[in-house]
């Protein structure tokens, strides 16, 4: 949340392809939170054994799934908990480490404030090809 409200201004610097593009730009900040904090954010994700991950959100169908009215029942594509659990089994099978590095999305202009992204890994982390990788392309979760 506090992320969103950070971007609230930025808004109209939306790129026009968004919808297109924001489920991998999603698995890709993913990939770079476990690049970043690999152990304690993989111990958490491990730690959910084979439960399902849902983002509750008050308004959110697409990122998160609604509580309905019956208080019981989430509805939702849960986009972001498809992509929490998809990580997970990921990291299942990291036994080499390798998601600690993070190659750039290949979509047109994946840049921050008019920056090209970089590869994201942790010191000491080599890379294997200079090309930029698709992570997990996908057709979105439904």
């Amino acid at each position: 949340m506090t992320a969103k409200m950070k971007g609230k201004p930025h808004r109209k610097a939306t790129r026009s392809d968004w919808d297109k593009v924001r489920h991998n730009v999603m698995r890709w900040c993913l990939r770079v939170k476990l690049a970043q904090h690999y152990k304690e954010f993989g111990r958490l994700l491990l730690a959910t054994k084979e439960k399902s991950i849902v983002e509750q959100s008050r308004k959110d169908e697409y990122w998160g799934a609604i509580l309905l009215q019956d208080g019981e029942t989430l509805m939702g594509e849960n986009v972001l908990g498809r992509l929490l659990m998809e990580l997970r089994e990921a990291l299942k099978k990291d036994t080499d480490e390798q998601l600690r590095f993070v190659p750039p999305l290949r979509i047109p202009n994946f840049s921050l404030y008019g920056e090209p992204i970089e590869a994201i890994g942790a010191p000491g982390t080599t890379v294997s090809s200079d090309e930029p990788q698709e992570l997990g392309e996908q057709p979105p979760l439904l």
